[in-house]
This record gives structure tokens, C-alpha cells and sequence, in this order.
């Protein structure tokens, strides 16, 4: 699944900016914005997911 993911660029530039603002919330040692950055990249790479399923 990761890899059919990442394959696809415009997936895997916002899968880097995603994991950009978690490792920047880490750093900060926000844990708000680190569950948000989590959950948003989670949440993301889901959608991606279902749209490639979709176009079969």
C-alpha cells in the first residue's frame, strides 16, 4: 500500500510535507500538533488510497 502511494508524486510531495509538520511538532514538543500532524497524514494517505482504488 505505502508503495502504490508514494509512487504517485503529488502524493508523495504532500506525504513529506506531512511528515515535515510531525517532525516539527515533535521537535517543539507540541503533542496538540503533533496528534493533528498525525492524524492528518493518516487521514490523507487514506483518501489517496481510496481515490486509487476508485480509478481501479
Amino acid at each position: 500500500m505505502r508503495n502504490q502511494l508514494l509512487a504517485d508524486e503529488r502524493r508523495r510531495t504532500d506525504s513529506i510535507a506531512e511528515m515535515g509538520a510531525l517532525t516539527s511538532a515533535i521537535a517543539q514538543r507540541d503533542t496538540r500538533k503533533a496528534r493533528a500532524a498525525s492524524q492528518a497524514h493518516i487521514l490523507s494517505a487514506r483518501d489517496a488510497l481510496l481515490d486509487r482504488l476508485e480509478e481501479g
